[in-house]
């Protein structure tokens, strides 16, 4: 049994509003959904937490503590001679952002081809979300133009995009996974990431991208018959909204698909439909997908 966020508060020293705006915003603690629908936090959520609190009273930045804290938990990293080492992606990850501040697309592109020697997860979880959660505060802060956050997000997107298109999207024989967002829904690029490590687990993907309407939702589950459709929401969703939402997108799907529905934008709690599964995180997603 894991921790309500009320204990998790008490035991960090964050408050449970600063605790729920660092989960919304950088997406990097990973509670799970017990069967009432709250947030459960593990010893391992916890003790992650701590070491961020400590480094940002130390005087790191958010994004500076998420990403070292990253570091610190990622197995030694075999690399090409011409790639960056696992020590130095933090420094790389800053001179990649200064590129993409100054519209560098010359200096970043050069700074993209030093990650060749890792693996697209590393990419993704060292490097790419990262580097987005710290466009996200620079541009927060003021300290970067929307058109430089634009610039910036869309790079990181192309990158993701060609990982996903470099796997093919996954084995022509791998179960069908449809991945989209939920409607009005903007932000993508967790969920395109998700995508990436979902074809490189044997899915096949079929990526539908942002905004998408429930009605077309609906008509592709029901023509592609998928083993998993996977559905991101990073903005806050009302619960009644969600419910109606969920209900129609079950039923159109056949019997043997796995509805799951994942990111920090969902209730607490969270009411859903037998056979429909909820995490809070795209991380937490990620790692109930890898277990079965």
């Amino acid at each position: 049994m894991g921790y309500r966020i009320k204990t998790v508060a008490e035991l960090v020293g964050i408050s449970k509003g600063t605790l729920l705006a660092w989960e919304r915003r950088y997406s990097f603690v990973v509670p799970e959904r017990a069967e009432n629908g709250y947030r459960e936090y593990t010893d391992a959520d916890v003790e992650r937490l701590r070491r961020i609190k400590r480094l940002v009273e130390e005087g790191y930045k958010i994004s500076e503590a998420i990403s070292l804290t990253h570091e610190a938990a990622a197995p030694a990293a075999v690399v090409a001679p011409s790639s960056v080492e696992v020590g130095g992606l933090c420094q790389l990850q800053k001179e990649l952002l200064e590129a993409l501040r100054r519209y560098d697309l010359t200096t970043a592109t050069a700074l993209n081809e030093r990650l060749a020697g890792l693996s697209f997860q590393q990419r993704i979880e060292q490097v790419f979300m990262p580097l987005l959660i710290e466009v996200g505060e620079r541009w927060a802060e003021g300290s970067l133009s929307v058109a430089q956050e634009h610039f910036a997000s869309e790079f990181c997107r192309e990158q993701l995009a060609a990982m996903l298109i470099s796997v093919g999207y996954g084995p022509k024989e791998g179960p069908t996974a449809i991945c989209a967002t939920y409607p009005g829904e903007r932000h993508e690029l967790a969920l395109l990431s998700l995508a990436v490590r979902l074809a490189l687990a044997g899915y096949r993907v079929r990526y539908l991208g942002a905004d998408l309407p429930l009605k077309d939702l609906c008509v592709a589950a029901n023509e592609l018959g998928p083993r998993l459709v996977l559905i991101s929401v990073t903005m806050p969703v009302q619960q009644a909204d969600l419910e109606g939402y969920i209900t129609t997108l079950r039923a159109a799907c056949p019997p043997h698909t796995r509805v799951t529905i994942g990111g920090p934008g969902l209730p607490d709690p969270i009411t859903l439909p037998k056979g429909v599964s909820a995490l809070s995180t795209m991380g937490a997603l990620t790692r109930a997908l890898a277990e079965g």
